[in-house]
This record gives C-alpha cells, sequence and structure tokens, in this order.
C-alpha cells in the first residue's frame, strides 16, 4: 500500500511538473514584409526575448497588414505586437497589456538620395512616401509640413523613391540604417531626427501573466548589449 502511495506521489509530481512549464507558443504581428531589411533583425529580437523568458517561451513573427494588427492583438486572434503607444491600442486598453518595460526610444527619419534634405526644416513642402494608418507619420508630415504620400508597405515606399515619385520616405531610424546598408545603386542619406516614440510590447490580455517574464527579458537585452548589437544603436 505504501509503494502505492509513493508510486501516486511520483505521479502526480511529474503531471505538474509537465503542466507548469507547458510550452508558451506566441505569435506576433508585425506591419512589414519579410523582405525588409530589418526583418532579420527583428526575428533575431524576437528569438532573444525568447530565450531570456525561458526556455518554455517562443516568439514567432508573421506579416500582418499594419492596419489589422491592433485588432487582432486585442481580439485575442494574434498574441502581441511590437508597437508605440501612441500609435494605437488607445482604444483598446481594457483588451491588452503593455509589458512595462521600454524596448527602446525609436526615432524617425528621411531617407533620400539627396543630404538637401539631412535637415527636416529642409524639407518643407517636400514630397514623402509615408505609412498609411500611422498616426506618428501624420504628426511628423504636419508638424514638419511636408507633403506626404501614404503607402502600405515600405518596399512601395522605396520604389516611389527610386523612382522619383517622392523626395524622401519617412522610416523608423533602425529601418533606415539597414536601407543605407542595402542599397547599393544610390548613396542614401538620413534627416537628423523628427520625433521619437517609445517601442513597447503589447499583448493580448490574456498573456498578462507573462508581461512580467517579458518585461525581464528585455531588461536583460538591453543591458547586456545585445539590443545595440542587433540593431547598431542604444535602446
Amino acid at each position: 500500500m505504501v509503494n502505492h502511495l509513493k508510486l501516486f506521489a511520483i505521479v502526480s509530481a511529474c503531471l505538474l511538473t509537465s503542466t507548469s512549464s507547458a510550452a508558451v507558443n506566441l505569435t506576433f504581428g508585425v506591419g512589414m514584409t519579410s523582405k525588409n531589411p530589418l526583418w532579420p533583425k527583428l526575428h533575431l529580437y524576437a528569438q532573444k526575448i525568447s530565450e531570456q523568458a525561458g526556455s518554455d517561451v517562443t516568439i514567432k513573427l508573421i506579416e500582418v497588414p499594419f492596419l489589422r494588427i491592433e485588432s487582432l492583438v486585442a481580439k485575442g486572434e494574434l498574441d502581441g505586437d511590437f508597437g508605440r503607444e501612441e500609435e494605437s491600442y488607445a482604444s483598446s486598453k481594457d483588451s491588452i497589456v503593455r509589458v512595462e518595460e521600454k524596448i527602446a526610444d525609436l526615432e524617425f527619419v528621411l531617407v533620400s538620395y539627396s543630404n538637401g534634405y539631412q535637415n527636416g526644416r529642409q524639407a518643407r513642402n517636400s514630397r514623402v512616401a509615408a505609412q498609411i494608418g500611422s498616426h506618428t507619420h501624420v504628426r511628423i508630415c504636419k508638424e514638419w509640413a511636408m507633403n506626404c504620400t501614404y503607402t502600405n508597405q515600405s518596399a512601395n515606399r522605396m520604389e516611389m523613391l527610386r523612382t522619383n515619385r517622392v523626395d524622401s520616405i519617412l522610416v523608423a531610424l533602425m529601418e533606415a540604417l539597414e536601407i543605407a546598408k542595402t542599397e547599393t545603386k544610390r548613396e542614401v542619406y538620413l534627416s537628423d531626427s523628427l520625433h521619437k516614440a517609445p517601442l513597447y510590447i503589447f499583448m493580448a490580455k490574456k498573456h498578462e501573466g507573462l508581461a512580467h517574464r517579458l518585461a525581464k527579458a528585455i531588461r536583460k537585452v538591453k543591458s547586456d548589449g545585445t539590443f545595440s548589437r542587433i540593431f547598431g544603436q542604444e535602446p
């Protein structure tokens, strides 16, 4: 009888252990195509966050139209998103949780083939391709009095720049640095920073229990230099 009780205790302990360490597979939406030069770095960053959060956590990135990400996260159809608080989720606060540790301050710059647009003030009334549906891009265009054309993907904006349909494109500095590295046909110039906005992870409410672990993971990859090695800039 004693042996049976011991066996029952061992089996119960095993079941409890396996339940508590069940794998957590998270799917994050990214509003860019996998052809974007920043995509591999975002994928690597997500991997590093997963590793620091624990061996049971994985984060997978998938392409999702920019305008749909917020509603999908709020509904729980997507697990999370790398987002800007000023950009979205204002109307979804009861349905999402923000991981409290900031990833970085996201800077926005102009990318052009002319150093005449290095200073944003010199770009007044210039033709700029910006992200459709982005409150941040609209705000920058209004503040700097730019003549903006709004498109969906950064690849579309680059094509507009290459074909001289616009004078410059508005992108995050992280992306601009990658464009400067990968653009081989012409020399690329980046403007001064036009705007800064904190970048966070937003998650569906059902994952509220993971927020603390992900915050610790973000702090780790910032403090050990992983972030700056991946993106080539300070968080």
